[in-house]
């Protein structure tokens, strides 16, 4: 993956393992991660693994060694679409990760400082998120998380909800929608209003 200059990192290199340059002179090989791709004119993101779980983690200018964006790997990440930061989640409760009821969501800036640091639950019983992560973003770079019935037999009677004022809130109900048509952002758009886009 192409990515500018970044302190040690080559900027022209396509090759899917990363490098940095240490004392300024020699390159060094970041063993076990993968790509990456900068978001900011300091942070660089890559994609690592420390064995037994993988995972996002960032590495700074003037760094060599790439640290769990989220703290460790076993955490679910993803780039907010801006590339302002990572969104962080963790099941708490539920089956881990087709259904979960219960979330840790947090978001960690490029600097690694927490933006936000929330535990999310479905509004119900029977009720689950549709993965761990948000589904969605809108333009101001918040996350929106999907929430359907549990049982998968049943109609799904989706909902959307997003984080308001630290706490999750019910955005829109879409009985109407099947289980395929809630995962698309632009049926959420009509009914919202809202620009929405996936990760």
């Amino acid at each position: 993956m192409h990515s500018p200059t970044l302190g040690g990192f080559s900027g022209g290199s396509s090759g899917p393992t990363p490098y940095v340059r240490r004392f300024g002179l020699f390159w060094h090989r970041l063993d076990g991660c993968l790509g990456g791709e900068a978001l900011d004119a300091e942070t660089v993101a890559v994609f690592c693994s420390d064995t037994f779980h993988s995972g996002t983690a960032l590495i700074r200018r003037g760094e060599t060694t790439p640290k769990a964006a989220c703290g460790a790997y076993s955490s679910f990440s993803q780039t907010v679409p801006d590339r302002s930061g990572i969104d962080c989640s963790t099941v708490l409760a539920g089956n881990a990760p087709v259904v979960p009821t219960r979330l840790r969501y947090w978001r960690v800036a490029t600097n690694r400082a927490i933006a936000f640091d929330v535990t999310l639950t479905v509004e119900e019983p029977g009720r689950a998120f549709a993965g761990p992560a948000p589904r969605f973003y809108d333009d101001r770079q918040h996350g929106y998380f999907l929430v359907h019935t549990e049982d998968f037999r049943a109609p799904p009677e989706c909902t959307l909800m997003t984080l308001e004022a630290g706490s999750l809130a019910t955005v829109a109900v879409a009985p109407d929608l099947g289980r395929g048509e809630c995962y698309e952002p632009t049926a959420w758009s009509r009914k919202t209003g809202r620009r929405l886009r996936a990760p």
